[in-house]
């Protein structure tokens, strides 16, 4: 039982890695676009003010 656990945590964890990596990605991406669009920043950041 114990081997088929630590295949399922491990499982877990690379799944875990993924997401998180794939967050940063788009996250990185995201500042990327507004940088190059500061009036779509604006927008986005007092929408985001707004929502809040």
């Amino acid at each position: 039982p114990f081997h088929y656990h630590r295949m399922a945590v491990s499982i877990y964890a690379t799944e875990f890695a993924a997401l998180v990596g794939s967050s940063a990605l788009i996250v990185n991406l995201v500042q990327m676009y507004q940088e190059s669009f500061p009036g779509i920043a604006k927008v986005t950041r007092d929408q985001m003010i707004a929502s809040s």
